[in-house]
């Protein structure tokens, strides 16, 4: 009798280890889901992170108004209501911003903005930006007609009485403190009521639905900032409603009954 058996050869089917079509498309499904519900998740999660350096950038600027103010009897910087004096932002050029599409500007920016009162109390470039304002024309067509070429945000013109005090500026003390001078305004909104104007302001604002509060960060709201430091977001419906007020949260020049 052979010592030797037989050796038995099972043969594996390959078919049967791979996925059939039906199970690669569950799959796929999954993957899909899973996408759906974390992609809203991740876009609200960068929509708070911008949120939250556009409020840091305000509170360095209203630290910095706070420290001038500190250094200057209490009188705050120029809002740039026209531009006839040295202001927050730059000091004029032959009665105009200082054209930072043109030298020496273009090639060294810092140059325009050294020329601000708040420059000292920041040394930083970026603070004066929302991240999510675009300066090209490629992408905002607003870019090419706005003035203001420096900065997001703007101050309230009620700082020096729209104007009355020239050059000068009232006392920070004098503010209501719950009052707010700082704001985006809504550069699209000002474009559609003014078509072919300057749709952006040199630095200063009138407290009004033109220029609005800017719709950067959502639906919940824009951003302001008071004179006691303090960074909010307000909502749209009640920016339209204290904007009508006289005096109120934004008409709030010291003194006057009407707030302007």
């Amino acid at each position: 009798m052979p010592t030797d058996a037989p050796t038995t050869i099972t043969v594996v089917n390959a078919r049967a280890r791979a996925f059939t079509l039906i199970e690669l498309l569950v799959v796929i499904a999954i993957i899909a889901i899973i996408a759906s519900l974390l992609l809203p998740a991740l876009a609200a999660a960068k929509q708070r992170a911008v949120r939250a350096t556009c409020m840091g950038n305000n509170k360095q600027l209203a630290f910095a108004s706070q420290m001038y103010a500190n250094d200057n009897h209490d009188y705050m910087g120029n809002p740039l209501w026209g531009n006839d004096y040295k202001g927050w932002l730059y000091t004029p050029v032959g009665g105009a911003p200082p054209d930072m599409t043109a030298s020496p500007y273009v090639q060294n920016p810092v140059l325009a903005y050294q020329g601000g009162q708040m420059w000292d109390y920041l040394k930083n470039i970026n603070v004066y930006w929302c991240p999510t304002d675009v300066t090209n024309a490629a992408q905002n067509k607003y870019w090419p007609i706005r003035s203001n070429k420096q900065s997001t945000y703007i101050w309230n013109g009620a700082v020096n009485g729209y104007g009355a005090l020239g050059g000068g500026s009232y006392k920070l003390s004098l503010f209501r403190q719950d009052a707010y001078y700082i704001w985006e305004p809504d550069e699209a909104n000002y474009y559609n009521q003014f078509p072919g104007q300057n749709c952006y302001n040199d630095g200063s604002s009138y407290p009004s639905i033109g220029e609005g509060l800017g719709r950067r960060h959502g639906k919940k709201g824009g951003l302001v900032t008071g004179f006691s430091g303090n960074v909010d977001i307000m909502s749209y419906a009640k920016f339209g409603r204290d904007i009508q007020a006289f005096p109120g949260l934004f008409h709030c020049v010291p003194g006057s009954p009407t707030g302007d």
